[in-house]
């Protein structure tokens, strides 16, 4: 299984921290602020923060087009608009989440990693039931995998830093998304399993981590290399939620490719 650690300076194959409330960012907190208290934590040259707004699954690589700003002990990268990016090792990857969750996964053999914003909306295609056009990949675990080589059985995953099913309902009696929750939940548990929603069905309590870990399980992935932790962003103090009622300010997730 991917050995994730938060020391920094650590020879695992993946090191991870994040920045929050305990840390004492407010959603008024600037990115240079946010960067001054993370550079004493990143020990290489190149830090990659995709866009990660609009939730489209894609996946974005080191060679494609990216903003460069310098000023600190290391380069900043930003853009372009995708959940997730394929880290080289002696990279990092900074993304911004409230809820969603976070996703690491490394290719065993070649050491690439893939580091994502996973939101429920980038773990799946809404047009899938609505009948629009779809994109290219269903969710963004089939892109990790697919960009990694396309190897599952090679890949190892850490998924976790989000809310928890008990905080994130999609009844069936809402008196404004009721039908879409119904149809979109009967979805999730009928293709899924059972495990994805917790508790009583029409209340539609969701569990990211059970739908990915599912995902990645249905691609190949071995059960045993797959790692979940139990954080809850909506039920803990110290991070951003808007489940939770923080209508802005995120959680700065920084994760390290150690090679």
């Amino acid at each position: 299984m991917l050995q994730v650690t938060a020391d920094t300076k650590s020879v695992s194959p993946a090191s991870m921290f994040c920045l929050n409330k305990k840390d004492g960012l407010t959603p008024d907190t600037s990115d240079d602020r946010i960067l001054q208290i993370a550079q004493n934590r990143i020990p290489v040259a190149n830090v990659y923060r995709p866009n990660t707004v609009g939730s489209n699954a894609l996946i974005a690589a080191p060679t494609e087009h990216w903003e460069t700003t310098r000023g600190w002990d290391f380069n900043v990268h930003r853009g372009p608009r995708t959940d997730s990016v394929v880290l080289l090792p002696g990279t990092a990857a900074w993304i911004k989440t409230a809820d969603c969750l976070t996703i690491v996964a490394r290719h065993k053999s070649n050491g690439l990693m893939a580091v994502a914003h996973a939101s429920r909306e980038s773990l799946f295609d809404r047009q899938r039931l609505s009948g629009g056009e779809r994109r290219r990949y269903e969710s963004v675990v089939n892109g990790i995998v697919d960009n990694l080589g396309n190897k599952p059985r090679k890949l190892e995953v850490w998924i976790g830093f989000g809310i928890g099913p008990a905080h994130f309902e999609h009844r069936f009696i809402d008196p404004k998304y009721g039908k879409w929750n119904r149809q979109m939940i009967d979805f999730f548990f009928t293709t899924y399993g059972p495990d994805v929603v917790f508790g009583d069905l029409a209340k539609g309590r969701l569990d990211l981590r059970a739908l990915a870990r599912s995902q990645f399980k249905l691609l190949g992935v071995p059960d045993d290399a797959i790692t979940t932790d139990e954080v809850d962003t909506a039920s803990d103090p110290n991070y951003f939620s808007r489940r939770a009622g923080d209508p802005t300010g995120h959680n700065n997730i920084f994760v390290i490719n150690n090679g």
